[in-house]
């Protein structure tokens, strides 16, 4: 009964919080000297950015929060994320299940298929 009171108590905490930071995020947007065009486009360009360091688990959501609030606050310079050159996309991995069958020989390939 207390574990349920608590977690509770800590999802209305948590989604306090995150509603506190989106105000906080949108009155620096609101606030900010950028274009908001320009900024969508920056905070994109460093959120990938952030996203290809090598050990970051942060979803791409998250990390665009992030890079919003850098950019606005100068965190980061727009110029050097300006110059940054044109993200290529991320390589999309196989399902690792999909890829172990396959490896047993289990799923038929997409050649036996169309027989």
């Amino acid at each position: 009964m207390e574990k349920e009171e608590s977690s509770k108590s800590s999802e209305s905490g948590t989604k306090k919080k995150n509603s506190l930071n989106l105000e906080s995020l949108s009155k620096l947007v609101v606030d900010s000297p950028f274009n908001r065009y320009d900024l969508v486009l920056l905070s994109r360009r460093w959120a990938y950015e952030l996203k290809s360091k090598d050990g970051e688990t942060r979803s791409l959501q998250e990390l665009l929060q992030v890079a919003i609030r850098d950019i606005v606050t100068s965190s980061v310079n727009h110029k050097m994320v300006r110059e940054l050159p044109p993200f290529r996309g991320f390589k999309k991995q196989k399902n690792a299940q999909e890829e172990l069958l396959k490896a047993l020989h289990q799923i038929p390939s997409e050649s036996s298929k169309k027989n």
